[in-house]
């Protein structure tokens, strides 16, 4: 069981963490539902040709451990990456084909949860340290692809909107991000099936005492922290 990423110089196959078959949602997302296991694999397939896999885990019976075989291009290798990811080179590390995102996790409250690689051979496996604070499902998102993300349309929140979203339960927060939004309605539809990664960005920001911006990359948001301008 496995996915693939490809251009016209780049094919990598990623194996999963699961043998359950796949369903295919309306937007095209394909969910591994495996009733026999305490966790759902999903693929999403992004605009840029990479792909993130959504490994969710329903409780606190699901492992911790989550293996991902590689299949690498012919004559590349794994580099790790200073924020825990891993680069895709060529053998003589001249080029970087592709990139492993460092990993991310979440609680049902928005909590990130420690996650980390480490590399056996060809396969990354992804720990996720639950404890007894971590309320359950906790979303574990890798993602497979490309170094290069053309940044889209920003939104800078400031600190009053950024404690808000912090705070907000998810389906206050449904609300609050679509109002939030609404000038540009490609960041709206991202952001209504990230909502436990925005707020789990806003509550980092919060804490740090700075305001949160999100940057839509090719249909995909991403979370930063900022000071000045908005940020009041």
């Amino acid at each position: 069981m496995g996915v693939t990423v490809a251009d016209s110089k780049f094919m990598m196959k990623i194996g999963l963490p699961t043998a359950a078959t796949a369903t295919q949602t309306s937007a095209g997302t394909l969910v591994y539902a495996d009733t026999d296991r305490d966790y759902d694999v999903a693929v999403q397939s992004l605009a840029n040709d990479s792909v993130r896999i959504l490994v969710t885990l329903a409780d606190r019976s699901a492992p911790s451990e989550y293996r991902f075989p590689l299949t690498l291009p012919i004559g590349s290798r794994l580099s790790a990456t200073v924020d825990g990811g891993f680069y895709v080179m060529t053998a003589n590390d001249a080029e970087v084909l592709g990139k492993i995102e460092a990993p991310w996790a979440t609680d049902a409250a928005g909590t990130a949860v420690p996650t980390s690689y480490r590399l056996q051979g060809d396969t990354i496996v992804q720990t996720v340290r639950t404890d007894d604070k971590t309320i359950f499902p906790v979303v574990a998102d890798p993602t497979f692809g490309w170094d290069w993300t053309p940044p889209g349309p920003a939104a800078y929140f400031n600190k009053n909107e950024t404690r808000t979203t912090a705070d907000s339960d998810y389906w206050e927060l449904v609300s609050i991000l679509a109002g939030y939004l609404a000038a540009s309605p490609a960041m709206a539809a991202a952001a209504a099936v990230q909502i436990w990664h925005i707020k789990g960005w806003a509550k980092r920001a919060k804490d740090e005492g700075k305001c949160l911006k999100l940057v839509l990359y090719l249909g995909i948001i991403e979370g930063e922290t900022y000071t000045g301008g908005n940020c009041k």
